[in-house]
């Protein structure tokens, strides 16, 4: 609703730290299809030695979203997230799950996200002796034949041939984890991406097979090559991590929303060119310390043209977000709220007054009608959001001097706008993505529950300071005055 005036091939393929893999259509569907997809996390690790990542669990949540955009059912989706998604448990639910019931016509989509890692090749077909694996939870260092290795991994020789044992022709594969093999520290010192540092999603251990490509090879056994790969890095280079959930992930989600919003064709092509600028964009704007990495396109050419089937969402008018965050408002204590019109075109300001009677932390977000949450307060015009009693109006005058101010635009119809008072000192603006007026990522929204539910508890809580208030308002964004 909101906009801001700051214009803020056939036998072997290599995903490098994200591929997307596809079958040949991605376009059809049997009645009868048993679609499944099976979503693999691993952000804390069994074994101390192995650096834990920030963030996977927002990565599972925005693949989670990213499914329902292509029409899987949450009933034929399977989330194993870190103690869960061992060698053993992962190995098991892919053969009973993906293999067992699955049909030619069926699409399955698979997920992983964690550390990738490289181990002495002992089969001998790889010509610089190492393999690349996809590191489990369960993971350990040990010896094989004299030589350090790490067991409770997945290698991409067996992965291979767990993805050829699939009957489905139509299966979406997205991994996002870094196999550089340059020795690099997991941590890099200084990288601030709006709160948390950047971590490299790669996991090096003492006497580790040492090779300069960064890709995780998938050996297929299928005579036909039917998949495409769009991979986050290229050799050297490092997928990133941040608690605000792995980049790439977060840029190929970003892509896919987009394109469902507008019901606009995504081909792997495309989401390979989306997700570099995307990147770019973000290191920019943030000034964050990491090495740019570019997404690389691989695997058949024909199909890396090709669009994926995505759920259209622009006419949704109460999405899952809307709904979660307005079920918030109406189960605090009441935070009255108004705005200076009901119903607004195009280019409109909107002015919102809040009646604050104690002083506290105010965040103020907008849902529009594709289900898109916009933080409009605090803003990159008015970064505190400590206010005291009174009334308070957004714009605030400090916005105003700095040119901040809220319009209203597309897309056209319901919008819902909450804001939320608290004793505790929460800043969703702080954890947002973009720039002026930022998104409301993942994180945000968990920070918006646990304030919720701190005030909740202390309400019946004698020696808890604790109180949340929040209120709410519904406009709408008219394309037409026959619209109002």
């Amino acid at each position: 609703m909101t906009k801001t005036s700051h214009k803020n091939t056939a036998s072997l393929l290599r995903l490098y730290c994200l591929f997307l893999f596809y079958g040949t259509a991605f376009m059809t569907q049997s009645t009868e299809a048993e679609d499944r997809a099976l979503l693999i996390g691993v952000g804390n690790y069994q074994n101390p030695s192995v650096n834990d990542l920030q963030g996977i669990d927002l990565d599972i949540a925005m693949m989670k979203e990213s499914a329902a955009l292509m029409g899987f059912k949450d009933s034929n989706i399977k989330i194993l997230m870190d103690g869960e998604a061992t060698l053993g448990k992962v190995t098991s639910v892919f053969n009973d799950w993906l293999v067992k019931g699955v049909y030619p016509t069926d699409r399955v989509f698979i997920f992983f996200s964690g550390h990738g890692a490289n181990v002495p090749d002992e089969n001998g077909d790889e010509a610089d002796g190492a393999d690349e694996v996809l590191v489990m939870h369960d993971a350990a260092v040990e010896k094989r034949g004299g030589k350090p290795t790490l067991a409770g991994v997945l290698v991409d020789d067996e992965f291979g041939k767990m993805l050829s044992q699939i009957p489905s022709s139509e299966t979406l594969v997205l991994i996002d984890a870094c196999h550089s093999g340059t020795v690099t520290k997991s941590w890099l010192g200084g990288g601030r991406l709006g709160w948390g540092e950047t971590q490299t999603k790669f996991f090096e251990y003492p006497g580790m097979p040492q090779t300069t490509k960064g890709s995780f090879a998938i050996r297929s056994k299928t005579p036909k090559s039917n998949f495409v790969g769009v991979a986050a890095a290229g050799d050297g280079e490092k997928a990133i991590a941040t608690k605000k959930g792995s980049l790439f992930t977060v840029s190929v989600s970003e892509s896919l929303k987009k394109a469902a919003l507008g019901s606009k064709p995504l081909s792997p092509s495309q989401i390979q060119k989306a997700s570099a600028e995307w990147i770019r964009q973000y290191k920019q704007e943030t000034n964050a310390n990491f090495a740019l990495f570019q997404p690389v396109l691989t695997g058949n050419q024909t199909l890396a043209q090709k669009p994926l089937r995505l759920r259209k969402v622009g006419n949704k008018t109460r999405g899952e977000k809307w709904q979660k965050l307005e079920a918030i408002a109406d189960n605090a204590e009441i935070l009255n709220i108004s705005a200076n019109q009901g119903n607004y075109h195009v280019g409109d300001n909107l002015v919102i007054k809040i009646d604050v009677d104690k002083a506290g932390y105010l965040n103020i977000v907008n849902i529009g009608s594709d289900d898109d949450i916009t933080v409009l307060f605090p803003n990159g015009g008015h970064t505190n959001n400590q206010v005291q009693a009174g009334k308070v109006s957004i714009p605030t005058d400090e916005m105003k001097s700095k040119n901040y101010i809220l319009k209203t635009g597309e897309p056209f119809g319901d919008n819902i706008i909450v804001a939320f008072l608290s004793s505790h000192p929460v800043n969703v603006y702080q954890s947002g993505t973009g720039k002026g007026f930022r998104g409301l990522t993942d994180l945000g929204l968990t920070e918006m529950k646990d304030i919720a539910t701190r005030g909740s508890f202390s309400a019946v809580s004698e020696n808890s300071q604790d109180w949340f208030k929040a209120g709410k308002i519904i406009t709408r964004v008219c394309q037409s005055a026959s619209d109002c």
